[in-house]
């Protein structure tokens, strides 16, 4: 991120589709990485979405959700 944000309104705008368990791990107030707690599934498609929910320290949010996708290899 280019400024720094609210950590506590990060987890809930946060999803992955199918549901993955991990843990959010934050470096600094501007990067923040996602960690499985388990290997993903093979050959799946995944879709992570950052909804607009989540806040700077100014109180601003997204001008909407952003979302990307990416497949797992198969094994």
């Amino acid at each position: 991120f280019n400024t720094y944000i609210v950590r506590s309104t990060f987890g809930s705008a946060f999803s992955i589709s199918p549901p993955v368990a991990g843990q959010i791990v934050w470096e600094g107030n501007t990067s923040v990485t996602f960690r499985p707690s388990a290997s993903l599934t093979p050959n799946t498609k995944y879709t992570v979405t950052l909804a607009n929910t989540f806040e700077d320290l100014h109180g601003t949010k997204m001008r909407a959700p952003y979302s990307f996708a990416f497949v797992t290899r198969p094994e």
